[in-house]
């Protein structure tokens, strides 16, 4: 029976397939065995379709259910189980851990949303100890930040960013194209920054108090249905906690030079 399970930050997530079938993909975040918090059971029959993404019909103390282009998913909080149907084409080899991930993926923004935490489109950088979350458009250069520093990079695309006792947390996790064993889990957040479309010099601005919210909606990923005042009220949370600055990023600049600029946001 294949079993692959995927880490978000503090919890593991599963996706039981039926004898016989297996995910399509030959590596996972996790090895066998590794426990899971939410246990999916899967079939491959159905075609779930939402145009919209991701879309939450329930959500609530005892459970959710959301749709997405490949996958339905339905879970229960009180005893960690749930199923979901993978639309899946077996003549896409790419078609079943595509839907396998677009289901973790879903449950894990069911979790930060209960944890009171906000999904970015970002990418985030570690140094000691700590990451820096530098949130951005498609296109506006979150990739190739990420890939001048291939050492302190941790995600390209998303970051589950999570209130916690002493501050903003990062729950990390591994981006379907990018796999790599990742640890620790859980890193409290240096700064929050957004980058800017100017590209002939590196350096960090202020974003006037009364913009800081509305500079961030644009970044934030939204599910539609039952969630979506959730993330407007924790993104509001975090501005207030975490106020951004634009981030000018040159490319003519050294790694170094880059590096030094986004750490000098600190969120204190």
């Amino acid at each position: 029976m294949d079993c692959p399970t995927a880490a978000f930050g503090p919890f593991r997530v599963a996706v039981i397939f039926p004898p016989g079938r297996d995910s399509g993909r030959t590596s996972w975040l996790d090895p066998p065995g590794v426990p899971a918090d939410i246990k999916l059971n899967a079939t491959l029959d159905g075609t779930p379709r939402s145009d919209a993404g991701l879309r939450f019909t329930r959500f609530d103390d005892d459970g959710f259910a959301f749709l997405s282009a490949h996958a339905l998913v339905q879970v229960d909080w009180r005893t960690g189980t749930g199923t979901a149907t993978l639309a899946t084409d077996d003549d896409d080899p790419r078609s079943r851990p595509t839907a396998t991930m677009e289901a973790m993926f879903g449950v894990a923004y069911a979790k930060v949303l209960r944890a009171g935490g906000v999904v970015l489109h970002a990418a985030t950088l570690a140094y000691e100890g700590r990451v820096w979350v530098v949130a951005g458009y498609s296109g506006a250069g979150k990739t190739t930040l990420s890939g001048r520093f291939p050492d302190q990079a941790l995600h390209d695309e998303h970051a589950f960013l999570v209130p916690g006792d002493d501050g903003w947390v990062v729950w990390r996790h591994v981006e379907l194209r990018r796999p790599r064993a990742i640890a620790p889990w859980v890193v409290p957040v240096g700064g929050l920054s957004i980058l800017s479309s100017n590209r002939s010099v590196t350096g960090l601005r202020p974003v006037v108090q009364a913009e800081q919210f509305a500079s961030l909606v644009p970044h934030a990923v939204f599910a539609g249905g039952a969630t979506r005042n959730l993330m407007l009220e924790h993104l509001l949370n975090l501005t207030q906690d975490c106020p951004p600055a634009w981030l000018d990023h040159c490319l003519k600049d050294s790694p170094e030079v880059v590096a030094s600029t986004v750490q000098g946001l600190s969120d204190g």
